[in-house]
């Protein structure tokens, strides 16, 4: 029976439909694969026999294109262009698709490439990676530069040119450039690929390549052309402040960290600003590198006997060596503060030499249930704060009606609360920078920063751009003796009381 002529309401159509959507799915695979056996060449795939054809590669696809839109239409199911060929080549290309042209011998396809990738591509097939790792020859990129770099690895922006993006009328599949973001892949990126790829990050991961030239294996992600969180926050005050909108960026953040937490079962253990990405127009926790099992985090805390992290963002309690769910909650806990004060935290140099200056304090201005919140978050007690989930659920019941009584703000005071917040942290920043001999003090006694990794010391800077360098936020590898305490910084009026969410009522 010719599925056209039935009722598209009917369900038997709408279940026939599916088997027939899926069965061209696969055909259009197959296809892709044959058009791949031709022509190894342009996808790198060193493994398969090269082949000899005198249709370039090029029209090959454009053909395979029109061949795979007449086969959808023969069978009277719309075509699409991203559903039924972007992500059927997408498919095509995972590892565990390439696999089937290696007749499952994975060590054929891994030996195939440098050496100094193979280790790296012998684990996404051990740890059952594959189905998420797609494969983007490294031919298909150019005009690498430099993003930017911090902690222990770089990240590049280069644009990449998909043989099969299918292009305007009149000109050849590929020539379409987009850009993307690039890191090279050590355990670390590995950890955070496979956190990436199974939990709610897969629009951020794209894929792998393995650069020609050095054999490095590359992370392919969404280019964040918004820029982070620290973007967000350092906005000018008029600009920055919006209650609507840190309510809802706080949202997205909860319930990222919740997905973490409660669906991957682990713990970010790197929660800071510069982790945020914004793309399109969505923020998203990003650098897993560091990420554990939230039943093994405090384990490995202690083995470790220290913490890589950003201060104020590491909770208390790593001090002695414990990191739990709750310690991700108070990293969170401080991004909400920074959302609503507009105040940016220097290097722990700068942070330590005026501890008032950088005070976490309440926000004249901004309605109460927030930081009564916010502070529930930044309790000293782990077990007395909220979860993730909590968190983003009792956001979210105030943020559907932004024009209600809880979401009002004191705009004037809070602009000038922001504003006063805004200079004086400048102020101690150009000062600081000027000093011949700048010291730190902590409560009146001068505190010598140290880490396990660097050592302050009272040397003045003879350049711009050396004074910059040591006014850059980062972050840094502490051992526990070293670590300092943040309590300086907290000026909050704790309740000491275990969390309840049922306090946030309707009625409130």
């Amino acid at each position: 029976m010719d599925l056209g002529y039935r009722n598209r309401n009917d369900p038997a159509h709408q279940y026939q439909q599916e088997i027939v959507k899926t069965e061209l799915v696969h055909q259009t695979i197959k296809d892709i694969h044959q058009l791949v056996l031709k022509y190894p060449q342009e996808f790198d795939l060193n493994f398969l026999e090269p082949r000899t054809t005198c249709v370039p590669v090029h029209e090959a696809i454009s053909q395979l294109y029109n061949d795979t839109i007449s086969l959808y239409h023969s069978r009277n199911v719309n075509f699409d262009n991203h559903w039924h060929w972007n992500i059927a080549w997408r498919q095509a290309l995972s590892y565990e698709s390439i696999a089937e042209l290696a007749d499952g011998d994975t060590a054929k396809i891994v030996n195939s490439f440098h050496p100094k990738s193979r280790k790296s591509l012998d684990a996404i097939y051990k740890y059952d990676l594959a189905r998420y790792m797609r494969w983007y020859p490294w031919r298909w990129f150019s005009d690498l530069v430099l993003v930017g770099s911090g902690g222990f690895s770089a990240v590049y922006g280069a644009n990449i040119s998909l043989l099969y993006d299918v292009c305007e009328t009149g000109q050849q599949f590929g020539v379409q450039r987009r850009p993307v973001a690039i890191k090279v892949v050590d355990e670390k990126i590995l950890n955070e690929i496979i956190v990436q790829s199974r939990a709610f990050l897969a629009l951020l991961f794209h894929g792998i390549t393995v650069c020609e030239s050095t054999g490095d294996l590359l992370m392919i992600a969404t280019l964040a052309e918004n820029g982070n969180l620290e973007h967000r926050i350092s906005k000018p005050v008029q600009f920055g402040l919006d209650m609507v909108n840190a309510t809802d960026i706080v949202i997205r953040l909860a319930f990222n960290l919740a997905s973490l937490h409660d669906e991957i079962g682990m713990c970010h253990r790197n929660i800071h600003p510069g982790n945020i990405l914004c793309a399109d127009d969505d923020y998203f926790l990003v650098d897993f590198r560091f990420s554990t099992a939230s039943n093994q985090a405090t384990d490995v805390t202690k083995s470790s006997m220290g913490h890589y992290g950003r201060i104020p963002y590491i909770a208390p309690e790593v001090r002695e060596g414990i990191y739990t769910e709750k310690s991700d909650v108070y990293s969170l806990g401080i991004l909400m503060w920074q959302m609503v004060s507009g105040v940016e935290f220097p290097s722990p140099e700068l942070l330590f030499d005026a501890p008032k200056v950088y005070k976490i304090e309440w926000v004249p201005g901004v309605p109460t249930w927030y930081q009564e919140l916010m502070m529930a978050c930044l309790e000293p007690d782990p077990t007395k704060r909220p979860n993730a989930e909590e968190i983003g659920l009792i956001l979210r019941k105030y943020a559907v009606f932004p024009q209600s009584e809880k979401m009002q703000v004191h705009q004037k005071d809070w602009v000038a609360y922001a504003t006063r917040r805004r200079i004086e942290c400048k102020q101690h920043q150009e000062l600081w920078a000027s000093n011949q001999n700048p010291s730190s003090y902590v409560n009146g006694d001068r505190y010598r920063f140290s880490s396990t990794t660097t050592t302050t010391t009272t040397a003045t800077a003879t350049s711009k751009d050396e004074k910059e360098i040591q006014m850059m936020t980062a972050s840094r590898v502490y051992a526990f003796r070293s670590l300092p305490s943040t309590e300086p910084f907290i000026q909050l009026p704790f309740r000491g009381r275990i969390f309840d969410a049922s306090n946030w009522s309707d009625e409130d």
